[in-house]
């Protein structure tokens, strides 16, 4: 049967300069114009885009090299978040705390008992997912015969039936029976799936879809307005940047690997089955208003945000006893030049690197996406921007505000893909949702179904105006 890929348009609902946004004196941001082409000039990527937060307002956004040929990168390009997901997972989970639904101590097991609850793995508490001390391998490592591998046929069956909509608890189970690499507690050991599980406690607790939950508690909010789970069936979305990587001195477009035309190609395509860990996409716009939603306790309060810097430096890093962890709740820890407790966190994954680092204390932030694969010295450029805020001087005005985008769906088929559509602002629909599929718009204005549009008997069909309330 062939395969119907849904493309998605995204047409400018709100007045908004295509440029740069900035609230920054100028001698501040001559400065970060020189270390980010400095570091361009020493460092193999191709384009990044960068988004500062100051005494918690957005107030800078602007794109350095290309986004694509011949298309500068800019503050409206969208790139894979990859890691920097896991602290909104860890958000989630720490609003379900906040509600009384569950407790950092409560076992895996009582949540989600898709999971196994053997031993050792019946000692696996929700703290151990947050601070990567579960024992849970990062992808394929523990097994004292050699490298354990996912359940490959697991994967690659839930990528061919997912296309459109994310299943928490049903991908876990590519790596679900993976031996342990220590006892729960014991030590610190980085780990994607530790987080997929997390999702999957989300999705139990909550009791809503974690992309419902997670749509409802931080792209809402803040009216976001491109963060969401990349799926495979909706590639490439508006504005999303080529991906690219280094290999051999010269340039090789890894945007090629997001065509899903065999199971040998699946796993590089596919992110949205690890969205807990790293599934999702978003511009710097969002990425800024996620900072400004942390530092101002929009998603959770001050002391879930303390939480989330827990220090565990008592805890030794497996494999490196010499070592130990700066890992809190989904955050590394550290501080800046005056003391102040520090949030940081990197992504990598195939075309693309992020790095974000913001503070509770001083509510100053920077976050840095690029659409090239594991790039040098992210961390020390975004340190470097992050030390100019604290002489920086931030104009009154204007007050950015987050643009708000009509989705079109779908625009260049007559099939409406089974899956959840969401947006902050309207939905356009046009198409038909075929016998036996199961489809829901959301939007928080307006959905409008226009001439054409065809819910077909046998299907399951939801439409949702006002979704955030």
């Amino acid at each position: 049967m062939k395969k119907i890929i849904l493309f998605l348009i995204l047409i400018c609902t709100a007045d908004y300069s295509y440029g740069q946004f900035n609230r920054l004196d100028v001698s501040t941001v001559n400065s970060i114009d020189s270390i980010i082409n400095a570091h361009k000039a020493a460092h193999n990527w191709v384009g990044m885009s960068v988004g500062i937060v100051v005494n918690g307002e957005i107030a800078f956004l602007d794109g350095y090299g290309l986004a694509s040929p011949g298309i500068d990168a800019d503050e409206l390009s969208v790139y894979r978040v990859a890691s920097n997901t896991k602290s909104m997972t860890a958000v989630l989970i720490l609003k379900l705390a906040e509600m009384g639904l569950l407790t950092l101590e409560d076992f895996v097991w009582q949540h989600v008992p898709e999971y196994p609850s053997t031993y050792p793995k019946n000692l696996i508490k929700i703290k151990h997912l947050l601070s990567n001390e579960s024992g849970i391998a990062k992808y394929t490592e523990c097994d004292s015969t050699g490298d354990t591998p996912i359940d490959i046929l697991a994967r690659d069956s839930y990528i061919a039936s997912h296309g459109n909509y994310y299943d928490p608890v049903a991908a876990i189970e590519h790596f679900k029976d993976q031996p342990l690499c220590f006892i729960p507690g014991s030590n610190y050991h980085y780990s994607t799936w530790g987080f997929c599980l997390l999702a999957a406690v989300v999705e139990k607790v909550s009791g809503m879809s974690f992309q419902d939950f997670f749509y409802n508690t931080i792209v809402c909010p803040m009216n976001m307005p491109t963060l969401q789970i990349e799926f495979q069936d909706r590639v490439p979305y508006p504005y999303e940047v080529s991906q690219y990587k280094y290999v051999g001195g010269t340039w090789s477009c890894a945007s090629c690997l997001t065509t899903a035309a065999t199971t040998s190609t699946l796993h590089p395509a596919d992110i949205s089955y690890k969205m807990g860990g790293g599934g999702s996409i978003a511009s710097v716009i969002d990425m800024a208003l996620y900072m400004q939603g942390l530092v101002n306790n929009v998603f959770i309060n001050s002391s879930s945000l303390t939480l989330m810097g827990t220090s565990h430096s008592s805890t030794p890093v497996f494999g490196d006893s010499t070592r130990t962890s700066t890992y809190g709740y989904a955050f590394h820890r550290s501080s800046d030049n005056a003391g102040n407790r520090v949030y940081r966190h990197g992504g990598d994954q195939t075309g693309t690197s992020t790095y974000l680092r913001v503070s509770p204390i001083t509510k100053h932030g920077v976050v840095v996406m690029f659409n090239t694969q594991r790039v040098d010295q992210r961390n020390p450029l975004c340190q470097d921007l992050y030390n100019l805020l604290s002489s920086a001087t931030l104009s009154p005005s204007p007050v950015f505000s987050p643009i708000l985008y009509t989705w079109d769906v779908p625009p260049t088929s007559t099939h409406i893909n089974p899956g959840t559509y969401e947006s902050n602002y309207q939905i356009n629909s046009t198409g038909q949702v075929h016998n036996g599929d199961n489809t829901q718009l959301k939007a928080n204005k307006k959905i409008y179904l226009k001439t054409g549009f065809e819910a077909v008997q046998g299907s399951h069909f939801k439409v949702k105006v006002n979704n955030c309330d």
